[in-house]
Parts: C-alpha cells; structure tokens; sequence
C-alpha cells in the first residue's frame, strides 16, 4: 500500500508539529478547498495548520503568519514555511512531502 511507510496518526486535536507534518503526507485528510501552493500563504503549509486547528480566524490572531508563529515558533517558520526556505528548489516546486521532511528534522 502507498500508505504503508507513513507514521501513525498522531492526536490532530492539538496542534504539533509531528501533526502538521502527518497531515502534509496525507491529501486525503486536507479541507476539501485547500490546494497546495508553497508559494501562496492561502495554500502553503501554514494555510493548512490555520485550516486544521484555528478554524475561521479565532479571537487574537488576524494573520495565518500569526497563528503559526505563536504555535509553532519563529525558528520552524524560518526554517520550514518562509519562501526561499527549499532553494535551489522554486518555491513553487516545493512539495508537501519536502515541508514535512523538512518539519520531522526540524522537530528532532
């Protein structure tokens, strides 16, 4: 099976970024709206943890950039969500599996 090598579900309930990471690998498991574009904060990985855990703007956050930089910290978003991160890939190459690549490093 295609799924065979991904890692056990972790707890989506809260985020982490062992989750975010999971949920980059699995596209089944994404809003049905959202369409990856690293090079679109409206569709890059940030989008996506907005979507999964902040819902429609909660109290307090005005900005994807906000929310996951309060919930996952400034280091993991210079090293994995911030154009030019992949280089010499384009950004717009970048892929959900590269994030997460990039995320089970960063989270070692």
């Amino acid at each position: 099976m295609p799924f065979d090598a991904l890692p056990e579900k972790p707890d989506l309930s809260v985020p982490s970024v062992r989750g975010l990471a999971w949920l980059l690998r699995r596209q089944d498991q994404w809003p049905v709206r959202f369409d990856w574009n690293f090079a679109a904060c409206s569709a890059c990985a940030m989008r996506l943890a907005w979507e999964q855990w902040a819902g429609d703007r909660p109290q307090g956050y005005f900005s994807v950039g906000h929310f996951t930089r309060d919930t996952f910290g400034n280091d993991l978003m210079c090293n994995a969500f911030i154009l030019g991160a992949y280089e010499p890939v384009p950004d717009r190459d970048v892929t959900p599996e590269m994030v997460a690549d990039r995320l089970d490093e960063l989270a070692r």
